[in-house]
């Protein structure tokens, strides 16, 4: 019976599940973050290498990695594809394709959200993606835009920073002192992923009504829902209901996240019959889903 092999390497994490043609798990592994784009080679290349450390030898593999945006970052995948597996048929593709395939039924749209964030559909012409951009450009209601205003806000005026706040600071940086922080966040080798670490505390924060992190809650989700609205009336035809896939470590982090998105959403699509829902399998599955279709 053959193995297939799924990839999903993201901002913050990378992870492999391993199934067979039944869709039972194998082997599952995990390691630090693979983006194409702002990860260092030489990192890229290990995080992969430990993600799949002991797997068995697949027949087929699906690569769906963050930052695969070029030409380049496609054949850079695959070339590492065919030399940690090379008597397996491989595909690489973004890793919004992983993360829509994992919703069983299929939705509408997807929406992932978590170092980054895109908007993504599937249709007779292939897949449409909106949003995105890097955490430098764009990535609207996504773990660094919230983990950004912790941090604007603990510089702003450290004496109104929460304790939860602080705390996450003190010991991800060893450290509060605001020029210490400022260059251990820039003199990491992930900036953008360093930084979504600090949307959990902004998340408690908002719960407890904190003006700032309430603020943050409002405008970045406005915005990643006026990204969503417009790939919906772009891509997808005008009917209702529009079911509306949430994939990705935001989601995860509070229930909080999901209900100002479903919020706002109903502020940008008021005449859509909207019916928003999680995955039941990680993204990671749907790659490995991916491979399976090599055969």
């Amino acid at each position: 019976m053959p193995f297939h092999l799924g990839i999903d390497s993201g901002g913050t994490s990378t992870r492999a599940m391993l199934v067979n043609e039944a869709g039972q798990v194998l082997f599952t592994g995990q390691a630090g973050s693979a983006n194409f784009t702002t990860s260092p080679p030489r990192l890229v290349r290990q995080n992969l290498q430990k993600a799949t450390s002991g797997c068995p030898e697949p027949d087929t593999v699906c690569l769906c990695g963050a930052g695969i945006l070029t030409k380049a970052n496609f054949l850079q995948a695959g070339d590492l594809l065919a030399e940690l597996f090379p008597k397996a048929r491989h595909r690489v593709t973004p890793d919004y394709y992983a993360a829509y395939a994992s919703f069983d039924p299929p939705v509408c749209v997807c929406v992932i959200s978590g170092t980054g964030s895109v908007v993504c559909s599937s249709g007779e012409h292939g897949f449409a993606k909106s949003g995105g951009g890097g955490f430098a450009i764009g990535d609207d209601g996504s773990a660094f835009r919230f983990g950004r205003a912790a941090l604007r806000h603990f510089l702003d005026d450290p004496d109104e920073c929460s304790c939860r706040v602080l705390q996450a600071i003190e010991k991800r940086f060893g450290t509060t002192e605001p020029a210490e922080v400022i260059a251990k966040v820039y003199g990491g080798r992930t900036v953008a992923s360093q930084v979504a670490k600090f949307a959990r505390p902004l998340a408690k924060d908002a719960a407890d009504g904190l003006p700032y992190a309430t603020e943050a809650l409002r405008s970045e989700f406005q915005a990643l829902a006026t990204v969503v609205a417009g790939h919906v009336h772009r891509f997808l035809p005008p009917r209702t209901p529009l079911s509306v896939g949430l994939s990705g470590g935001l989601w995860e982090i509070s229930l909080l996240f999901q209900r100002s998105f479903e919020k706002e959403l109903g502020e940008v699509l008021p005449q859509r019959e909207l019916h928003v829902r999680r995955p039941s399998k990680p993204p990671v599955y749907g790659a490995a889903k991916l491979a399976m279709n090599l055969l």
